[in-house]
C-alpha cells in the first residue's frame, strides 16, 4: 500500500520481492548451496543447521506441492550488513520525494505526528525485526547471525522463507510484482503480498503440525509454547511497539489477512495442487483479500482515471496510487470507532489518490467510485465526521453535495459526492478553489 510493501515483515522474518529461477528438478544433495560466509560459520561453529534446512525445504516441498527446481543458496549476514542493505533497498526502490509525501499526507490525516521521522523510523523497524529473508538478488535465505529464536520458532521461519523461495521458482513472483496494474496501485501490490505471505504463514504452521504429528501431546504444548514465545518476541519489538497503529496494521495485514484469504480457498475445497489458480489470477485489491468472495465473484476493482494537468495547472504531481478499503479504513478507524469505520470503507469500487505540490506547498487529492449512491452517501458522511473531529469545526455546505472546511492547521478542505463518486481535496491551494464552481468538471 503506502509504506514499502516489498518490505512487508513478520515476528522476526522479511520477504523481499522474489525473481525467477530455470523450471527443472534438481537432485537431493543439490537442494540447499552454502555461500562462502556460510561455509566460515559453520567452520567457526557459529552455524551447524544445514541437514536441519535441507529437512525443512524437503518437507515443505512436499506438504505444499510445489516440487524443487533449483537449488537455495544460504548465507548468514550480520545485523549491520543487513541495515545498509535495507537502507540502500529502499533507496532504490522508493524515492524520497514519495517517502516525504506520503509522511505529509499521514501527518494532514492525522496517522502520524507531525515531528514523525518516517523514513528513519521504517528503516529501524525493519531492521530490528528480521531475523531470516529470501533475497531475490542472489537467489539466497539469509540467516542474521546470532538470530535468538528457540528451535520451534526457528523452524517455522524457515519454512516460511522456504515456501517463498519455491513459490518464486513456479510461480515467478517478480513478474507478478512488476506487472503494470500493481506498479501503478498499491493496494493491488500490498493484495498480491497478502497471498503469498498468506500461503507461506499457512504452509509454514502446516510444516508444524505434521512436524508434531507422531506425538500429539508433545506437540500440543510444543504449539501452544510457540504462540506465547512468539507473543514475548513481538512484545520485544519496542520499534514495532512504539508504531503509530496503522503501521503495524499494514504490517500484520498480509500474513494474518493473508492467511484468512487462503484458508478461505481451501474450506471451498482448493487443494494446494489448484493453489496455483489464485496465482494465476492475482487478487487485484485489497477488497479481494477482506472479503474474499468478492475476488470468486471476480468482482474486479474500477480504474480511475483523470486528469490532473487539466484539474490543477501548474502544480506538480509528487506521487500517485490507489488507497484501497483498507487505507480507507485504517483512516477512519483513527478518528471514528471500528464499527463505523469498517462500514465507511465497505462498498469501496476503485480510487485514485495523488500528492501534488503547489504554491502553497503540498496538497492531496482523493477520488473514488462506491458500489451505488448510498454506500458513497455513508462514505461521504464518514468523512464529514472525520473533518469535525480533525478541525473541531463544522464544514461548510457551499453548494449540493459540496462541503468546505478551511483552518489554519488544515488548510482549505473541499469533499465532493454526486451519485456514486467522491471527490476530496485536502489544503488545496486557494488558486484553485475555482475548480469547484463547476462540479460537472470533476467528473472521473
Amino acid at each position: 500500500m503506502k509504506i514499502p510493501v516489498r518490505l512487508l515483515i513478520t515476528a522476526g522474518v522479511t520477504s523481499l520481492c522474489l525473481s525467477a529461477v530455470p523450471q527443472s528438478p534438481v537432485a537431493a544433495a543439490e537442494l540447499i548451496q552454502l555461500s562462502q560466509e556460510a561455509q566460515k560459520a559453520a567452520a567457526d561453529g557459529r552455524f551447524n543447521s544445514l541437514q536441519k534446512i535441507e529437512s525443512i525445504l524437503k518437507e515443505v516441498s512436499l506438504l505444499r506441492q510445489l516440487p524443487i527446481l533449483a537449488p537455495v543458496n544460504l548465507t548468514v549476514i550480520t545485523r549491520e550488513a543487513l541495515k545498509a542493505e535495507l537502507a540502500e533497498k529502499i533507496k532504490t526502490e522508493i524515492s524520497p520525494e514519495k517517502i516525504q509525501s506520503d509522511a505529509a499526507l499521514y501527518q494532514q490525516l492525522g496517522m502520524l505526528p507531525q515531528d514523525f521521522d518516517y523514513p528513519g523510523f521504517m528503516l529501524a523497524l525493519y531492521t530490528e525485526q528480521i531475523g531470516g529473508f529470501y533475497d531475490p538478488k542472489t537467489q539466497a535465505l539469509k540467516l542474521i547471525e546470532g538470530m535468538q529464536m528457540t528451535g520451534a520458532e526457528q523452524e517455522i521461519l524457515i519454512a516460511h522463507e522456504l515456501t517463498h523461495a519455491l513459490q518464486d521458482q513456479h510461480y515467478h513472483l517478480d513478474d507478478l510484482l512488476n506487472a503494470p496494474e500493481r506498479k501503478a496501485s498499491d493496494d493491488a501490490t500490498l493484495a498480491l503480498m497478502a497471498l503469498v505471505e498468506g500461503d507461506a504463514t499457512v504452509s509454514a504452521m502446516n510444516y508444524l503440525q505434521e512436524s508434531q504429528r507422531k506425538k500429539p501431546l508433545q506437540g500440543f504444548f510444543a504449539n501452544v509454547g510457540l504462540l506465547l514465545n512468539q507473543f514475548k518476541l513481538l512484545s520485544s519489538f519496542k520499534t514495532f511497539q512504539s508504531a503509530p497503529p496503522f503501521i503495524q496494521e499494514q504490517l500484520i495485514f498480509p500474513y494474518q489477512q493473508g492467511s484468512q484469504f487462503v484458508n478461505y480457498f481451501q474450506s471451498e475445497g482448493l487443494s494446494w495442487s489448484e493453489m496455483h489458480t489464485l496465482y494465476d489470477h492475482a487478487p487485484a485489491s485489497t477488497k479481494h483479500i477482506l472479503h474474499p468472495r468478492t475476488y470468486a465473484q471476480g468482482d474486479a476493482p474500477i480504474s480511475i482515471d483523470w486528469d490532473l494537468s487539466t484539474w490543477f495547472s501548474g502544480a506538480q504531481v509528487i506521487s500517485e496510487s490507489v488507497w484501497g478499503e483498507l487505507g480507507y479504513r485504517q483512516y477512519f478507524q483513527r478518528h471514528l470507532d471500528w464499527k463505523q469505520a469498517k462500514a465507511a470503507a465497505s462498498g469501496w469500487s476503485g480510487d485514485r489518490y495523488a500528492v501534488l505540490s503547489g504554491d502553497e506547498g503540498p496538497f492531496f487529492v482523493f477520488a473514488s467510485r462506491w458500489e451505488n449512491v448510498a454506500e458513497a452517501s455513508e462514505f461521504a458522511a464518514a468523512y464529514h465526521q472525520t473533518l469535525i473531529a480533525r478541525t473541531g469545526k463544522q464544514p461548510e455546505l457551499v453548494a449540493p453535495g459540496l462541503w468546505r472546511s478551511e483552518s489554519e492547521d488544515f488548510g482549505q478542505v473541499f469533499l465532493w459526492q454526486q451519485t456514486e463518486q467522491v471527490l476530496v481535496c485536502e489544503r488545496l491551494p486557494h488558486a484553485f478553489k475555482d475548480r469547484f464552481s463547476d462540479p460537472a468538471l470533476l467528473h472521473f
